[in-house]
C-alpha cells in the first residue's frame, strides 16, 4: 500500500530503512499544522497512529536516550519517530495529542517533563512552559503518521516490537530510559500538580514567568505513569 499525504507536510519525507517499513503499511501523513483543518480526513473509527517530531534526535539526546539505548528511532526525512498509539477514535485521539491537554495525553505530559528536567524540547525556553505554548510548538514541528486496523492492540503492539518508540512507557519492557522518562515524569507531577501560579505567574521553584508559560494546573487523577 502507498502512503498519503494530508495536507502538505512542507518538507521530503525520505524515509530510512526502519521508516520506510511505515510507508509500505500504508499509513497517511499529516503535518501537526494541518491537523485542524483537515480533520475530516482523518478516520473517527478504530486504527493505529505513529507521532514523529523534527528533528526529534536533538531531544532525545538532550533527554540521554543514545547514552542509554543504542536503538535509533525510524525517521522520515528530519522527522523523528517518538511515540505510537492506537484509539477506537484515531481522529479525536490524534487531536488530544497535539492540540489538547496534559489530562488526556500522556505523549504531551513527557513532552513537558522532558522540558522542565532538561530543556529537551528548546534549550532556548525556560523549562516551564504552558500547555498553549506546546501547542504552538506541536504545531510547527509534528508529522502525524495514521492508519484503519481493526486489531489495533495487536497492530500496535507489533510496531511497538518493530520499533524503538523512544517515549512510549506502556507495553514496554523496563529499559534504562523509560525508567528514566518515568522519573522526570514523577517529578513533574511533584511540581506541579495543585499549583495555581501568583498573578505574576510565578512557579514556587522557579524565577517569575508569564502566564502563558506557567504550568497548568490538573487533579493528580488527571495522571499516570504510562
Amino acid at each position: 500500500m502507498a502512503s498519503e499525504a494530508v495536507g502538505s507536510t512542507g518538507v521530503s519525507l525520505a524515509p530510512d530503512m526502519q521508516g520506510s517499513w511505515l510507508i509500505r503499511q500504508g499509513f497517511s501523513l499529516v503535518g501537526g499544522a494541518s491537523i485542524e483543518k483537515f480533520a475530516h480526513r482523518i478516520p473517527e473509527g478504530p486504527g493505529v497512529y505513529v507521532l514523529l517530531i523534527a528533528n526529534g534526535n536533538e531531544i532525545l539526546e538532550r533527554a540521554g536516550y543514545r547514552a542509554q539505548s543504542d536503538r535509533a528511532p525510524w525517521k522520515l526525512g528530519r522527522f523523528v519517530h517518538l511515540y505510537t498509539g492506537e484509539s477506537f477514535g484515531v481522529r479525536s485521539r490524534v487531536a488530544h495529542h497535539v492540540t489538547g491537554t496534559i489530562k488526556d495525553s500522556n505523549f504531551r505530559m513527557t513532552l513537558l517533563a522532558l522540558q522542565a528536567a532538561c530543556h529537551a524540547i528548546s534549550p532556548t525556553t525556560q523549562s516551564w512552559v504552558s500547555e498553549d505554548w506546546l501547542t504552538d510548538w506541536l504545531r510547527q514541528n509534528a508529522l502525524v503518521g495514521f492508519r484503519r486496523a481493526e486489531f489495533i492492540k495487536e497492530v500496535e503492539a507489533d510496531i511497538l516490537e518493530r520499533s524503538p518508540s523512544p517515549l512510549n512507557i506502556a507495553g514496554r519492557s523496563r529499559s534504562t530510559f523509560t525508567k528514566t522518562l518515568m522519573g522526570m515524569r514523577r517529578e513533574y507531577r511533584r511540581s506541579s500538580v495543585l499549583v495555581v501560579p501568583n498573578r505574576t505567574g510565578a512557579h514556587p521553584n522557579g524565577p517569575a514567568i508569564s502566564k502563558r508559560y506557567a504550568p497548568q494546573t490538573e487533579s493528580r487523577a488527571s495522571f499516570s505513569d504510562y
